[in-house]
């Protein structure tokens, strides 16, 4: 599944006629089905009221009226917005909404469009579809109000009105949606993270827009099982029959100064885990406290980085004297070593020079947080197309792979983009970064390359959480169900 951002859309459907013949009238019709064809199979009704503006999100309300009212279901048409700015195609089917004779009402006062919304059972809502930006006016906030107040069951067409489909951000009266039934591909702006809670379900609708035009438009692949499955399954190496443990790969980990020895050892654990065979790890802490039988502890810092050709460094490492040692010896010694840094190891780079940084990170993994991030780069993002932009461009300029945390999840190695859009407060616990950490170091190990090793791990990682029996689980419960998410997407 691709998500494009909404600004994109008239340009599809331009390439569409151009290139394929296609016309806008087709493309409405099949909105317009499509939508019905979602509210007849979700829900029993026996009247709607069409909520409808003046720009072409109308146009699929209008069709939508038509095609409700030949399956039986009365339909009330309310206009808010002028006839003058209707495009050719929709004021054809305004006009055959005059002709079935479908009640119409234009620009009625609040108050008699609050008493109209009341006498209908549902509520669909084609008020500006992808053209929102900015606010609200006066004159609109009360029929918005009137819609969010109603208790009545709405179905936004595309997009629910008020929200920005690029950024995501929202004006606060925006319409909240029981559906959202998207048309063509998925509108980047409905991922971001406030968006989400303005449609309770998103429904995505194939209204004939080929594929090869939306691929070759800006777009992101949405992480779901199914394409993760095809990811791992080009990469996957079979290795049948008895493996010995070091043929499932090897990763060492540096990090886990005084006080943080949990850190870096729930990150090996959770490498173990996901499949790598053997685990070396190097604590900063002259304490060593170990917590996991299962992982090898390095004496040596240049002991644990020769065991493999997978570093994972900076969970628990600290930001001393100490642990920038390790980081300059780790950066000195890694040839062709895949290198993945988080936490205080992202602390520490964000401190050096320009010139210095690029070379830490150059062919790197790094999973960080906004607050790291910003650390970083010097970089804020408000809204998911800032997000993307940022992440892009960080990955582009220091040739590294990035896993922008904080949902939704971005991963990037520039050329290719993959948002992460579920969210679960289960994952908000200490020490989860960890854990995404190792898994991801755990594919490593196992051959994936850094960029679908970040992808899947992301996914583990979630489910991993959501899983939990627990309502508020400690990052140490996600270990244990670390092996049913790799199974449904390996199908290891």
């Amino acid at each position: 599944m691709f998500a494009v951002y909404g600004s994109a859309i008239k340009n599809l459907d331009a390439i569409a006629f151009r290139k394929y013949l296609i016309p806008p009238e087709l493309l409405m019709e099949d909105a317009a089905v499509a939508a019905a064809n979602a509210m007849i199979f979700k829900w029993s009704f026996s009247s709607c009221s069409l909520v409808c503006g003046d720009g072409n999100n109308s146009g699929d309300g209008f069709a939508l009226a038509r095609h409700l009212s030949n399956r039986g279901i009365d339909a009330t048409v309310i206009l808010l917005g002028k006839k003058s700015r209707f495009s050719k195609i929709t004021l054809l089917n305004f006009k055959i909404l005059k002709k079935m004779k479908i009640k119409i009402f234009e620009n009625p006062s609040a108050a008699k469009f609050k008493k109209l919304i009341s006498e209908s059972d549902v509520i669909a809502d084609a008020i500006y579809g992808t053209g929102f930006r900015g606010e609200l006016s006066k004159k609109m906030r009360p029929y918005f109000k009137a819609v969010n107040t109603s208790a009545k069951r709405v179905i936004s067409l595309d997009v629910p009105s008020g929200l920005n489909c690029d950024t995501g951000e929202s004006d606060r009266d925006c319409i909240t949606a029981d559906i959202t039934v998207t048309f063509g591909a998925v509108k980047a702006g409905l991922l971001w993270n406030s968006a989400v809670g303005k449609s309770k379900e998103l429904l995505i609708a194939d209204i004939s827009l080929p594929k090869e035009i939306i691929l070759k438009e800006k777009n992101f692949i949405i992480a779901e099982k199914e394409i993760l499955s095809l990811l791992a399954a080009h990469e996957k190496k079979a290795k049948e029959g008895w493996i010995h443990k070091s043929q499932r790969g090897r990763a060492s980990f540096i990090g886990g100064n005084r006080g943080m020895e949990g850190s870096i050892q729930l990150a090996s654990e959770a490498a173990l885990k996901t499949g790598a065979g053997i685990v070396y790890t190097y604590m900063l802490s002259p304490a060593k406290k170990k917590f996991f039988p299962e992982i090898v502890f390095s004496l040596t810092l240049k002991e644990a980085m020769k065991q493999s050709k997978v570093w994972i460094a900076g969970c628990g490492m600290g930001t001393g004297d100490d642990a920038l040692e390790a980081l300059d010896c780790i950066n000195k010694n890694r040839a062709d070593s895949i290198v993945l840094y988080d936490a205080d190891a992202l602390n520490l780079i964000s401190r050096m020079n320009e010139k210095k940084k690029k070379r830490f990170l150059k062919n790197s993994v790094i999973t960080p947080h906004p607050k790291e991030f910003l650390r970083l780069s010097g970089k804020r993002f408000l809204n998911i197309k800032e997000k993307i932009s940022c992440a892009e461009e960080f990955s582009r300029d220091y040739k590294s792979v990035v896993v922008l945390k904080s949902p939704p999840t971005i991963v990037t190695d520039s050329k290719t983009t993959i948002i992460f859009p579920n969210m679960s407060k289960k994952l908000a616990t200490a020490g989860s970064g960890d854990v995404l950490s190792g898994i991801i170091g755990g594919l490593l190990a196992r051959g994936f390359s850094p960029m679908t090793a970040s992808s899947l791990g992301v996914f583990i990682h979630f489910y991993a959480g959501f899983y939990s029996a627990s309502e508020n689980p400690t990052a140490s419960e996600f270990l244990k169900n670390i092996s049913k998410p790799i199974k449904e997407v390996l199908n290891a």
